[in-house]
């Protein structure tokens, strides 16, 4: 049992493990809202971000959008991003969002570990990373462990491997799953500052009569999670392994 997660199912990936999943929620609308309120894409705000360097921006970003998935479980609190200046740029909010889900990946592998889970390396699935370079060193920086990006997509790989099994083509999971891999690894250094403040201020605000109230306001304005003013809108998107 591991405290803030819920998905813990024995045999869900394979016969020999159990599968534990967690992650942030609406990842993937999270980065597309800020592109479409800029009027362009991620992908072209995201070549704004090559020289940007860790909290360079001073802005501090909580990821609730959509709610909190792992460790808080809240469904109704909402985004929340402290040092906004008149100068910010659009690349800025994009970068510290993908700093926040970032902080927010670590505090949650950071729960598995305290729990005997061993986390040795990360493998960046799904449809951003293999293309959004920034987002993986940020992630590698932040996770200080080895990211790995496939080579090629891998989106819903696991239930076609599944469908094979069950068609008869192949006679395991793990021969299904041969061949799969590849991809590289990235990892750096990172000052721990940025996340010491994302964690004790997602700690203090999650969980405070404010954050509470955050929630309040946001059903109160007749909106859903995540539509609080602090908040903007929020596609699921995390897969550790």
């Amino acid at each position: 049992e591991i405290p803030g997660v819920c998905g813990i199912v024995p045999g869900s990936i394979h016969p020999d493990y159990i599968g534990i999943e967690a992650g942030l929620s609406a990842t993937g609308y999270l980065f597309e809202s800020i592109a479409r309120r800029a009027n362009t894409t991620v992908a072209a705000l995201s070549t704004e971000l090559d020289g940007y360097r860790a909290g360079q921006t001073g802005l501090l970003r909580l990821t609730w959008d959509n709610g909190d998935r792992t460790v808080l479980v809240n469904p109704l609190l909402g985004g929340v991003t402290f040092g906004w200046h008149l100068n910010h740029t659009a690349a800025d909010e994009l970068f510290a969002a993908i700093e926040g889900t970032a902080f927010h990946t670590r505090i949650i592998l950071e729960r598995m570990m305290e729990h005997g889970v061993p986390i040795n390396r990360v493998i960046h699935a799904g449809g951003i990373p293999q293309k959004n370079e920034a987002l993986n060193r940020v992630y590698a920086n932040v996770l200080n462990k080895p990211v790995l990006v496939p080579k090629r997509p891998v989106t819903s790989l696991g239930s076609a491997i599944f469908a094979c099994l069950a068609a008869g083509l192949v006679p395991a999971i793990s021969r299904g799953g041969a061949g799969a891999g590849g991809g590289c690894g990235v990892r750096a250094a990172l000052s721990d500052i940025p996340l010491a403040l994302f964690r004790d201020g997602g700690s203090g605000v999650g969980r405070s009569e404010y954050g509470r109230g955050v929630a309040s306001i946001a059903g109160d304005c007749g909106g859903g999670a995540g539509s609080a003013s602090l908040g903007m809108t929020g596609n699921r998107n995390c897969c550790i392994l």
